[in-house]
């Protein structure tokens, strides 16, 4: 248990880290178009997963759960991601203990997956267009999840 409170405060730090290395400096701007992500589920389109995001303007922190075939806890901040546009990061473990951070852009409608290496890096492993609505799992127990 220890263990795990441990990677989660990891995690945050990580979350925050990268949200103010990739984010401008206006607070301001980044709550513009941001409603589109305010307690919405979303899919990604092809996989199995998604997300239930909420955010809150006033604080900059953002959070929620992987829905679909997944199931963790995120954590992160509402951003102007630099180069990408309005919308969220945020921060999650993989039952495996992998260690992930997901971008998701408001408009337009896109996400990142990065997975941390271990030693301090961070790189790009998928992403895609993102769609309004929590995965359906019906007829769908072969879509793979958006992070293999």
């Amino acid at each position: 248990m220890l263990k795990s409170k441990a990677l989660l405060v990891s995690l945050v730090a990580i979350a925050v880290v990268l949200a103010l290395a990739m984010t401008q400096t206006s607070n301001t701007s980044a709550n513009s178009g941001i409603e589109a992500l305010i307690n919405k589920n979303i899919s990604f389109p092809g996989y199995c997963d998604g997300m239930y995001i909420s955010a809150n303007t006033s604080s900059g922190l953002a959070g929620g759960m992987r829905t679909g075939c997944a199931s963790e806890v995120l954590a992160g901040t509402v951003a102007d991601v630099y180069s990408h546009g309005t919308g969220v990061t945020l921060s999650w473990t993989h039952s495996s203990g992998t260690a992930f951070h997901t971008v998701i852009i408001a408009n337009p409608k896109k996400w990142y997956h990065y997975v941390s290496d271990g030693q301090g890096g961070v790189g790009l492993i998928n992403s895609g267009d993102w769609t309004e609505g929590a995965p359906t799992l019906t007829g769908n127990d072969e879509l793979p999840s958006s992070t293999n």
